[in-house]
């Protein structure tokens, strides 16, 4: 960490060291032997976040979180887990 120097520190004062975070998500997802599937997605925004009482205001939250099996005979693909609902507009 590099201290500021005279004239930044006369201009915004003493400003205290830290790094803030306003959305993080961790992910991780791949493929095992061509045919099982899973992929694993937190999303940290706000986690920790502290309301007037004291008690944290939010938790991480899991987007998607799921295994699959592909290359199934007649059926394809079979997952299971929570995991985003496929939206397709059709005209």
């Amino acid at each position: 960490m590099v201290p500021p120097d005279g004239d930044n520190k006369a201009y915004f004062g003493n400003v205290p060291d830290g790094t803030e975070l306003r959305r993080a998500r961790l992910s991780v997802s791949g493929t095992i032997y061509n045919y099982i599937l899973f992929k694993s997605e937190y999303d940290f925004a706000g986690a920790g976040e502290k309301a007037q009482d004291g008690k944290a205001t939010k938790e991480v939250a899991i987007k998607d979180a799921y295994i699959g099996v592909s290359g199934i005979p007649v059926i394809g693909t079979v997952q299971i887990g929570h995991q985003k609902e496929p939206f397709v507009w059709k005209c």
